[in-house]
């Protein structure tokens, strides 16, 4: 089998799965737009008081993706080609040392991500936390599913009151992010209803630490 042929199987079997999407997919789509909008809207008072608001546009963008990711379902394409690759190849049986090693480099990836994070936002970690963690709960869900580790999807398919495992991660992972932004949209909107204009709030806050943000 070749290329072609490989892409030809993932993509019928994509395609059955896209055509069967109802509308629990198009709810969760929604709760990923509202995430992003929320954190776009972090991003532009962040700016509008001398911040970057770097974090909260690259929040946006990660949930815009990811939002588009579960209604098209990018991660079932890209899996189901490698699969009917590997296994025509001859190297699918050895795959799962492979996704142990990606696994465990994920996990170290993530935690040396939240570190940096922690250190370099850490006088205003209590604000952006919840939104922090959650958008990373979100990318690791989803890196999770794309390489489709046989554990981990069991892990994922176990079902809770009628839920998946992994449906119930990814609504926690939403829940915390818009908890996140709303709470620092409100921080802000007090803050500025204490100090006045954004202007002036400008002037009298130097915390470089904030201007990351």
């Amino acid at each position: 089998m070749n290329w072609y042929e490989a892409w030809d199987i993932a993509y019928y079997k994509w395609e059955a799965v896209v055509q069967g999407a109802g509308w629990h997919e198009l709810l969760l789509v929604a709760a990923y737009s509202c995430a992003a909008l929320l954190c776009f809207g972090a991003r532009q008072m962040s700016r509008s008081s001398g911040e970057s608001g770097g974090v909260w546009f690259l929040a946006a963008i990660m949930l815009a993706l990811l939002g588009g990711n579960t209604l098209y379902r990018i991660d079932n394409l890209l899996t189901n080609f490698v699969r009917a690759f590997a296994q025509t190849d001859g190297w699918y049986a050895g795959r799962r040392e492979w996704q142990i090693l990606i696994l465990m480099f994920l996990c170290v990836v993530t935690l040396m991500t939240l570190k940096r994070y922690r250190v370099r936002l850490h006088e205003v970690w209590s604000e952006c936390m919840p939104a922090v963690l959650g958008v990373g709960l979100l990318l690791l869900l989803a890196l999770l599913q794309l390489i489709s580790y046989h554990d981990t999807d069991t892990l994922f398919n176990l079902r809770l009151a009628g839920i998946s495992t992994g449906r119930l991660l990814e609504l926690a992972g939403l829940g915390m992010t818009v908890w996140g932004a709303i709470r620092w949209l409100y921080g802000r909107l007090d803050t500025y209803r204490q100090n006045g204009s954004p202007q002036k709030r400008r002037n009298t806050d130097d915390t470089s630490i904030r201007r990351q943000l």
